[in-house]
């Protein structure tokens, strides 16, 4: 079921990647932004973990808590000169593998093959924002075992009580919250 803008975020406890525990109950009174992206191998998911990475010093100061979650194996992220580089060596935001999917069903996120459609993707401009991740050297075709290519991004900015007030479905494999709605979430601006 698909949550919606009023709705409390479902409670959780998961294991980040780096065996930090993580305990959402528990953290009241932050602001939460939380992704859920598909894979690492997909260079659409790659390119906005890196557009977070380059905003999440100034968000953490801010008082944001962030957490993104791929259906890869955790012991992927360790290996990938990409999240080494790019997040986990900087520990600035939760990066989580929930490989069973957990957590991406409290919050009601979708797997859609019509969303996945290459016409769709096409027509949507993520063939560019492709070649933009592979400009930056991110590259993948979005199949990793064990995950699911038809899997969609959702992303959620929640309350300090934990209220959702924003809460986005993507269109499509690729169709991620314009961080700057972040940002203006984190500094209480109309968004």
């Amino acid at each position: 079921m698909k949550l919606k803008k009023g709705n409390i975020a479902p409670d959780f406890q998961i294991e980040d990647v780096l065996g930090n525990q993580i305990d959402l109950k528990k953290m009241q009174g932050k602001k939460f932004y939380i992704s859920f992206l598909r894979n690492v191998n997909c260079p659409l998911c790659s390119l906005h973990v890196l557009k977070i990475s380059k905003q999440a010093e100034y968000l953490k100061s801010l008082g944001l808590v962030i957490f993104v979650f791929y259906e890869s194996d955790k012991i992927v992220f360790k290996h990938s000169e990409f999240f080494k580089t790019n997040v986990l060596n900087e520990n600035r935001f939760s990066v989580v593998s929930d490989q069973k999917r957990v957590v991406y069903n409290l919050f009601g996120t979708e797997i859609s093959p019509e969303k996945c459609d290459l016409t769709l993707l096409k027509n949507a401009g993520r063939f560019e924002t492709v070649a933009e991740a592979n400009k930056l050297g991110i590259t993948g075709n979005g199949i990793d075992a064990g995950t699911n290519p038809d899997a969609i991004p959702a992303d959620f900015l929640i309350d300090e009580n934990f209220v959702m007030q924003y809460v986005h479905y993507g269109n499509d494999a690729g169709d991620n919250i314009q961080l700057k709605l972040v940002e203006k979430f984190v500094l209480n601006e109309q968004f």
